[in-house]
């Protein structure tokens, strides 16, 4: 059983889509847009603290690794009705195929600077990936160097 487990439902109490507002808005530069593509009547089951994690985490990736005037878009949908996938896009610096590749594993390096020289160590997705499994949920990238990334999950309902 997971801890502290809450209810998330993008149409009421606790708005999903308010509470990824505001992990962006605590992060980013006033000169990045947001886009939200949240179903109205999403709702997943997590442990309060571990999903504000995970969210925390994959918002400020995207800030950091996105340009000044870029975007950033979450985006969220059932799947199926037995499980939530959320998904946090930019249009920041991408990775690499050998990157993506890497990214989840902690016996090669793929940690490098933000876009305004951040530091990363790439702890924050190896907890994000731990959360998401714990919830027996996955955890996945996709990229293009040069024009973005989406990171991309599931949540079991």
């Amino acid at each position: 059983p997971i801890p502290n487990q809450k209810q998330y439902k993008s149409g009421s109490g606790e708005q999903m889509a308010t509470f990824c507002y505001n992990q962006i808005i605590s992060f980013m530069s006033v000169c990045k847009s947001t886009c939200y593509e949240i179903a109205g009547d999403l709702t997943v089951k997590a442990d309060e603290y571990m999903f504000k994690s995970i969210i925390r985490n994959l918002v400020f990736n995207a800030v950091k690794f996105t340009n000044r005037g870029g975007r950033i878009t979450i985006a969220a949908k059932s799947l199926s009705g037995d499980s939530v996938e959320i998904s946090i896009s930019d249009t920041g610096i991408g990775m690499s195929r050998v990157m993506v590749d890497n990214l989840f594993r902690l016996d090669v390096q793929t940690r490098r600077k933000g876009t305004e020289s951040e530091p990363s160590s790439g702890l924050g997705l190896m907890l994000c990936k731990d959360f998401i499994e714990q919830h027996g949920g996955k955890i996945w990238a996709d990229s293009i160097e040069g024009k973005g990334s989406t990171l991309l999950f599931t949540l079991p309902l």
